[in-house]
């Protein structure tokens, strides 16, 4: 591959090598097989679209791609990178909610065009046609599976050193940071996975992972193009809701490579059945990789304990580490070897560095092997304070250096320097990330251990704590701004997400404790879809700040744990026990399913039945993505119908639900 300098140009050679054999396989929701797109008609569409672009921009200007994971995802962005525009992959905004993440990356990125589809057109028409920022630049719309009129040349005008798109990692309420992502860093990335992984053009990869996640989009999307192969891609919503799709497309397409953050491994092993797993076939796997958030080896027993009847095996199993600003992967082992483990005092590894226990016995941590660097990019563990490097098995900061680093983020040099610009002692280049993680190499092999950055990492996706604090202090009038601090506990091996906040003084005699609890579940949920899982409320004052105001994240999180906070009322979720599915058995009226659904929501979130309104939305009372794909099943399980996910993703209200609910069971009788 080293002859390419950009993806585009090995493309436009796929095409004429490769033409007629599947780049991309689009699934339905249920599974089946929407459509597919071999290399020659991929290409076709790109640089058709590319040629649109070229019409509405100039190279170096930003399009905001507005498409769920597909064919035309795939199609408008290697769109951007045939015609020299920067690519601006996001979520999609949904109705009636803030947005503010997706609106504080519009207005950063400045996009002249945007690609989308007809019917998010249609959903930007009717709900944000007030926003000046998304009408102004202009809409193509993208459908790739209608005739392109473009021949398969172009005159690539593009330079390794361009930058190819831009990957946001935050952009909430905070300061948004989008990665420049340059050609040469695409090439160089895909180079070190296709030697890690093992990859041969006859790839196959199982993908539901978002394409505008950087894991979805180099590792599931791009690779398989990268290399000759192809990509079965499924949206996110459907694993979510029925993770045995996943598994079905594995059997279906025989792919030999797929991956995902940890949780999902323990998704999987919860939610699919002992009589499901008899249509599970893994025995075609390759490459099980696995990234993104740290890596548990429990999880991994159970997933193989699970699944070991089904063909999978220990070997499969691919752990690697990677950051969005190293383009994807900076470390991992090959998939010729097996997964290595190591067990040290945990007590001891934060002064001593990794010291091996005996097995059985000692307060021991299990850490999983992230791998190593790949040919022409380095790593270094040194110390964060001093830069200085340590020597093997002493934890510091992961410091990462090679051609898979990216250029910096977009409109902010000063942050720029300071993350990608890294000088260590006793090293002339001054140009390594500095990752905000924490770990230590012991016989060349890369373990994680922690983190320095106050970033919050749940399932898989990155939240940044000042955006969730400002969302906190804004969801209530009783509490104080600049006074709260958000981190995460690791709680059953699952990190969790936790709120301390002051209360104002003058709400101190009169606080309504569940008002102020049920505000916040609602608004985070709402604006970073994940669940709250305990909320301590303070007297004002008692936020721990350093002499210059800053809050002490690290110093709250320890008294949290250690129980020291002097709060004011507090807040801890429990498991759901979800008895209500008992009380409906048969015909059901709308009354019923009312009274059903208030009984869920209630037992689900810990909320009193008495303060959910019927008409009030119901991801607004902190109902988060698997929480909503969670009540679908229940529904479904208890009416013996079937409603629409998006009916409890985009915000219906129980009465609307249940009027729904009701009319369908109605016309089944």
């Amino acid at each position: 591959m080293g002859i390419y300098k950009t993806l585009p140009g090995l493309l436009l050679d796929h095409a004429k090598s490769l033409a007629d054999k599947p780049a991309l396989i689009s699934l339905h929701e249920d599974g089946s097989e929407d459509r597919r797109i071999t290399y020659s008609s991929l290409v076709r569409h790109a640089i058709h679209y590319a040629e649109k672009l070229r019409n509405a921009c100039r190279p170096g200007d930003r399009c905001l791609i507005m498409l769920n994971a597909g064919i035309d995802f795939v199609t408008a962005y290697l769109a951007c990178l045939f015609s020299g525009v920067i690519a601006v992959p996001v979520n999609l905004p949904k109705r009636n909610k803030g947005n503010h993440r997706f609106i504080t990356v519009l207005k950063d990125s400045r996009p002249l065009c945007l690609m989308t589809d007809i019917q998010t057109e249609a959903l930007l028409n009717k709900h944000f046609s007030d926003r000046r920022e998304l009408m102004e630049p202009e809409h193509i719309i993208v459908d790739s599976s209608r005739e392109a009129s473009s021949s398969s040349a172009i005159k690539l005008t593009i330079e390794p050193d361009d930058t190819a798109y831009l990957q946001y990692t935050s952009g909430s309420t905070g300061q948004p940071r989008g990665v420049m992502v340059s050609h040469r860093n695409l090439m160089e990335n895909s180079e070190a996975i296709r030697k890690s992984f093992n990859h041969k053009p006859d790839l196959i990869v199982a993908n539901w992972l978002p394409p505008y996640h950087d894991m979805g989009l180099v590792g599931n999307l791009l690779q398989p193009l990268y290399v000759g192969g192809a990509s079965v891609i499924m949206n996110p919503t459907s694993f979510l809701k029925n993770p045995m799709l996943w598994f079905y497309s594995i059997r279906k397409y025989k792919a030999n490579t797929t991956g995902c953050p940890n949780f999902a491994l323990d998704y999987c092993v919860e939610k699919i059945s002992d009589e499901q797993k008899k249509d599970i076939d893994l025995s075609s796997i390759k490459v099980f990789y696995c990234g993104s958030e740290p890596i548990r080896k429990k999880s991994m027993d159970r997933f193989l304990s699970a699944f070991g009847e089904c063909g999978f095996r220990e070997k499969m199993f691919l752990p690697c580490y990677g950051l969005a600003e190293s383009t994807l992967m900076s470390t991992g082992i090959s998939a010729l070897e097996e997964p290595r483990y190591l067990s040290v005092d945990k007590k001891k590894l934060k002064n001593e560095g990794a010291t091996r226990i005996p097995d059985e016995g000692g307060d021991k941590l299990e850490l999983v092997s992230c791998g190593y660097p790949w040919p022409g990019h380095e790593m270094a563990i040194a110390d964060p304070n001093t830069k200085q490097k340590l020597p093997d098995k002493k934890v510091g900061e992961i410091f990462i250096k090679g051609p898979s680093v990216c250029k910096g983020y977009w409109n902010d040099k000063e942050e720029s320097i300071k993350v990608f610009g890294v000088q260590l002692k006793d090293s002339e280049n001054p140009n390594y990330l500095s990752t905000g993680d924490l770990g230590f190499i012991q016989n060349g092999h890369l373990y994680i251990t922690g983190r320095i950055k106050d970033l919050i990492i749940i399932r898989g996706l990155n939240h940044y704590p000042h955006d969730i604090e400002e969302t906190v202090e804004n969801s209530h009038e009783a509490l104080q701004s600049n006074a709260c601090a958000a981190f995460s506990v690791e709680v059953d091996e699952q990190e969790q997400l936790v709120v301390v906040v002051e209360i104002q003084r003058t709400h101190l005699r009169q606080l309504d404790h569940a008002g102020v609890f049920n505000a916040i579940k609602m608004a985070v949920a709402e604006e970073h879809d994940i669940p709250v899982y305990a909320i301590t409320l303070l007297s004002p004052g008692r936020m721990l700040k350093t002499t210059s105001g800053k809050i002490q994240r690290g110093a709250c999180r320890q008294a949290w744990l250690n129980g020291t906070l002097q709060s004011v009322g507090s807040w801890i979720r429990t498991k759901s026990k979800n008895k209500q599915t008992e009380f409906l058995k048969e015909n059901p009226t709308f009354e019923s399913m009312k009274a059903w659904l208030i009984s869920w929501l209630s037992d689900k979130l810990k909320i009193n039945p008495d303060h959910i309104d019927p008409d009030q939305p119901i991801m607004s009372y902190g109902l988060d993505s698997i929480g909503a794909v969670e009540l679908e099943r229940e529904v479904t399980k208890a009416f013996g119908i079937g409603i629409s996910l998006i009916d409890f993703m985009e915000n219906n209200s129980i009465n609307g639900i249940a009027k729904i609910g009701y009319k369908k069971y109605m016309s089944n009788q």
